[in-house]
């Protein structure tokens, strides 16, 4: 859900950089609530620092939701919120951990999402009204209190969130994509992929193994260099598009499809940067096969029409060049404005 930008701008004096920044995390959060296992809400600072006001709100589909009412446009006041108060005040996240669980959160988390541009620091960094000028949003993060047994896929799913909530405080979420060559949105239960920084699989979802099986993989998935078992798969001749390469090792951001014979899988890669370079990759897989049937027939079906429609045209131009044609020959008035009338039909 996008945005809601009446509220933006009757409520915030954020600018249009500042909304299009926040629009551009809110398209992409969905991986974080599903991977952090939590209800995320968006609260940004009102123009006159009285409170935040709640303007998107995502659910996990991992997970139970902690949060079933709409927020959106909620009201905040300073000291409702510790968490929130805390993030907008410091610009720095608030977490609450169990020692003995580090990964699972035992109360309110919030995260802060700073300006892309920060304006010059003062001496005061939190300015006049005792705040962080370039927090511009906090991410609430309310996780599900249902319980789950951890195991595997719940260590890979926080800790993979933990790393996405620091590259969010520090503006590196959501990641530019650079490769663009195929269409669509797939998420963490469709299949899940985590690389290490040598582009080796340390885990692979089960769906994310089916996914591939579908394409002909026959080998074990963890252990395997990733971009090795794309080039194996890849149905085209001479060798694999380099670009398609590097999103296979993690290196760059983006999604391709990948093509066999009876399949086809569309894989999306973020690049993960826990502390200056890329520390490995979340790949995200989903098997498109029927959708990708559907969109060639659709393809093919339009052409036709195009083409009908074409020779349909051609035919009328004939027809009306006979018309005039024969219109023209005539000596009767009558016959002439029949045809004429007929031609302009």
């Amino acid at each position: 859900m996008p945005i809601p930008a009446r509220l933006v701008n009757e409520r915030t004096d954020l600018s249009s950089a500042d909304l299009e920044h926040l629009t551009a995390i809110v398209e992409d959060w969905s991986l974080l609530a599903d991977l952090s296992l939590s209800d995320l809400i968006l609260w940004l600072p009102t123009w006159n620092d009285a409170g935040a006001l709640a303007v998107a709100h995502v659910r996990p589909t991992t997970a139970p939701t902690s949060t079933p009412e709409d927020v959106i446009g909620t009201f905040s006041p300073r000291g409702r919120l510790s968490a929130l108060d805390q993030a907008l005040t410091f610009g720095r996240s608030v977490t609450m951990r169990d020692a003995t669980n580090p990964l699972v959160p035992t109360a309110v988390e919030a995260y802060p999402i700073h300006r892309p541009v920060r304006a010059a620091r003062s001496t005061d960094s939190e300015g006049e009204l005792g705040r962080d000028r370039d927090v511009i949003g906090v991410v609430v993060r309310r996780a599900s209190s249902a319980p789950r047994v951890a195991g595997q896929l719940e260590e890979f799913y926080l800790s993979t969130a933990d790393i996405l909530f620091a590259m969010l405080i520090s503006g590196q979420f959501p990641v530019p994509e650079t490769v663009t060559g195929a269409s669509g949105r797939p998420r963490i239960g469709d299949g899940v992929v985590r690389l290490d920084s040598s582009g080796t699989v340390a885990y692979a979802s089960p769906n994310a193994v089916s996914a591939l099986r579908r394409l002909g993989l026959a080998t074990d998935l963890v252990g395997a260099d990733f971009s090795g078992i794309v080039t194996r798969l890849l149905q085209r001749h001479g060798t694999v598009d380099a670009a398609i390469a590097d999103l296979a090792r993690g290196r760059v951001a983006g999604r391709a499809d990948i093509e066999g014979s009876n399949a086809t899988v569309l894989v999306r890669s973020i690049p993960l940067r826990s502390s200056g370079p890329i520390d490995g990759a979340v790949l995200l897989l989903r098997d498109t096969t029927d959708i990708r049937r559907r969109e060639r027939a659709l393809l093919s079906k339009d052409a036709t029409i195009r083409e009908i429609h074409h020779r349909v045209k051609n035919n009328l131009q004939t027809v009306a060049a006979l018309l005039r044609l024969q219109g023209r020959r005539s000596s009767d008035e009558a016959i002439s404005a029949a045809l004429g009338d007929a031609q302009v039909r």
